[in-house]
């Protein structure tokens, strides 16, 4: 009878009982006939070996058809590369203010390690519509148009994802929709204003004097008008000298120019009013100011609402005075 003991073929009458295989040492202990393959080995006991694709068989959440872990430098699921997040490189938009009613553009472009990914887009165009698709393999640029239809100060959100782990996101601020019908916003009257409002020195505060109007004349694009601002306790003294837009939506306003302060430089600003006798206003007329210095960076100068965002309502309310909203 022929036996197999311990990998060694013989003639015996004695049955040999098969050992158990050991790959890669040359010996048939189990007598398969050949001696096992490491290859073939399930190392980790996750059900696949290197011979059927699994990368690392030392560990058992490494294989095939595992969930990828973005940016960890491990290829979890033996894709041939550690999965990494879409990078969003640019992100822009139209900057000059638009009518209601027109169409604006927004572009992107992106950037992934990972060459056969299909990435999906959301473009959120704040104003409660958000477009969605998916991009074909390989492309890496995003064009897309919207038409708002209301006026307002919005912010575009994009998100670029590939379906495995995180996303890119990038935010364009900001998109402005005016309405050349849309009315007009007058104030005038005094502030207490904070400190910290005026960062030269922020342990500064006191009565802030203001006056403004702002109106869109009949088939004229660009508002008129003219703003003061006195903050007498830092000796600053604004003064309009060009609006570029004006938004009017329900209690709220703002509008943006350029100015000088004591009647020199070149000053950017941003006036945020509301009526607090129009519905939606809470029965509380407020008023900021955003001053920056357009030939030193845009550092703030003033901001009666220091580090809230551009599209923030105002947070001070009037000590004494108006501000009225009228629409057409």
């Amino acid at each position: 009878m022929t036996t197999c003991v311990n990998g060694v073929v013989g003639d015996t009458c004695i049955p040999g009982t098969p050992q158990a295989e050991v790959c890669g040492d040359a010996i048939d202990q189990d007598c398969s006939g050949a001696d096992l393959s490491c290859a073939d080995v399930d190392g980790d006991g996750d059900g696949l070996t290197t011979e059927n694709v699994d990368c690392n068989d030392n560990d058992p959440n490494i294989h095939p058809g595992a969930i990828e872990i973005c940016d960890d430098g491990i290829d979890n699921n033996c894709s041939g590369e550690d999965n990494q997040s879409p990078v969003i490189n640019t992100f822009t938009s139209t900057y000059a203010p638009v009518s209601i009613g027109t169409s604006i553009t927004a572009t992107a472009d992106f950037t992934d390690d990972n060459p056969n990914d299909v990435h999906s887009v959301s473009l959120d165009w704040g104003d409660n519509t958000t477009a969605d698709f998916v991009l074909p393999v390989g492309i890496r640029n995003i064009e897309e148009s919207h038409t708002y239809t209301g006026p307002g100060v919005y912010t575009i959100t994009l998100t670029v994802s590939d379906g495995y782990c995180g996303a890119g996101f990038s935010q364009y601020r900001f998109v402005v929709v005016f309405d050349p019908k849309g009315g007009s916003v007058t104030g005038g009257g005094w502030i207490m204003s904070p400190q910290g409002a005026y960062p030269a020195d922020p342990s500064l505060s006191g009565n802030a004097n203001f006056g403004f109007v702002s109106l869109y004349e009949k088939g004229v694009n660009i508002p008129k008008g003219e703003t003061e601002f006195e903050f007498k306790v830092a000796d600053l003294d604004f003064h309009s000298t060009t609006y570029e837009w004006l938004v009017v939506a329900g209690a709220q306003a703002k509008f943006k120019g350029t100015g000088q302060i004591n009647r020199t430089g070149n000053y950017g600003f941003m006036l945020f009013a509301v009526d607090g006798n129009i519905s939606g206003g809470g029965g509380i007329d407020k008023f900021r100011i955003k001053i920056w210095d357009k030939d030193n960076n845009d550092v703030i100068v003033y901001d009666n609402n220091l580090n809230a965002s551009d599209d923030a309502a105002p947070a001070t309310a009037l000590s004494g005075g108006a501000i009225s909203i009228k629409k057409k």
